[in-house]
């Protein structure tokens, strides 16, 4: 009879990025292999399995506030704890500091970008967040701007945001970049029926950049960041085993993905297991689709599970990849 654990779960829900707990069934043994960045099989990677945490993380900025009853009682049935990363200003978050399943990562406002006091603002800000992660969403480089004039991730008028983080520890999810069909016209797109009903999730427009820029933009900016100063960034599925441009910072980046094994075969101990679950104002929904009264939001994240279970991954790597190296960076001291 295989054991319990609990284990470690950062879940994006379009609109929640959330780190659970959960009680799943305890895998057994390893591949016997030894990968690039993994760690050596043998006796580490039997030890204490049932201390293994599980994770994911996934991201498509929305507020969740009017679902946090929704998203505990998710929690709840899944016997999981979980960090909301999306989780509202330094002094607004969705959940109480006493909740014991949920906890509020922070989101700081950059209004007045143009301001002299941006920085000094940013910086109480982000102190002000404490504990809590950083999340970068991508309206922050494909939606803000000032005089109606678009503000590049990379532009140096956020410097003062991701100085102030670096300059206190603060550990930074971004949500990155979407896959190239959220840049195509609308007519003959392929996810038309989420676009005609969630626009700001499509980033066609005249004076917006198509998806090579959007890259090429975040790349910039991530040259610019210190190492290990990115706990998670979203790289959407990869349908083949060509690299994606963005992984030539695994050395300061951690990327999160869904199913994409493939990545973590070449990255295993920068991978994060990506939920690709949605929360939308209305409910659930799986990865480019609206919500439906038939989704199983628990369901679906067992699914995802079994593909990691089923990976070509030494059993240290597939630790590390479904929660182990989430839980050291977002553990916090005295944990």
């Amino acid at each position: 009879m295989s054991e319990r654990r609990r284990v470690w779960i950062p879940v994006a829900v379009a609109g929640v990025v959330f780190a659970a707990w959960l009680a799943v069934m305890s895998q057994n043994g390893g591949s016997g292999e030894r990968t690039e960045e993994g760690s050596p099989t043998g006796e580490e990677d039997q030890a204490s399995p049932e201390d293994a945490p599980l994770a994911f993380f996934d991201a498509d900025a929305r507020s969740a506030r009017t679902r946090v009853a929704e998203l505990r009682s998710l929690l709840e049935t899944l016997d999981g704890r979980a960090l909301v990363t999306n989780g509202g200003p330094p002094d607004r978050p969705v959940v109480e500091p006493t909740d014991e399943r949920l906890r509020a990562g922070c989101n700081v406002p950059l209004g007045g970008l143009d301001r002299d006091d941006l920085g000094e603002r940013v910086e109480a800000a982000v102190s002000a967040c404490g504990a809590r992660p950083l999340f970068v969403p991508t309206t922050i480089g494909l939606g803000l701007r000032v005089s109606t004039q678009r503000v590049r991730i990379d532009d140096p008028r956020l410097d003062p945001l991701f100085a102030a983080a670096a300059a206190q520890d603060v550990p930074l999810f971004l949500e990155g970049v979407p896959a190239p069909v959220y840049f195509l016209p609308l007519e003959g797109n392929p996810l038309r029926a989420l676009f005609d009903v969630r626009r700001d999730l499509h980033h066609h427009r005249e004076d917006w950049p198509d998806h090579a820029q959007a890259i090429a933009e975040l790349d910039a900016r991530i040259r610019q960041l210190p190492t290990d100063g990115v706990v998670g960034i979203r790289l959407p599925e990869g349908g083949d085993e060509q690299p994606h441009p963005l992984e030539a910072h695994a050395a300061r980046v951690h990327f999160v993905t869904a199913g994409w094994t493939a990545l973590a075969q070449r990255h295993p101990q920068r991978t994060l297991f990506g939920s690709g679950l949605a929360l939308h104002h209305d409910g659930w929904a799986p990865p480019d689709a609206l919500p439906s009264e038939t989704f199983d939001a628990a369901a679906h994240l067992e699914e995802r599970l079994a593909v990691w279970r089923g990976a070509p991954l030494s059993e240290a790597d597939r630790r590390a990849v479904l929660g182990g190296t989430l839980a050291r960076l977002l553990s916090e001291p005295g944990e």
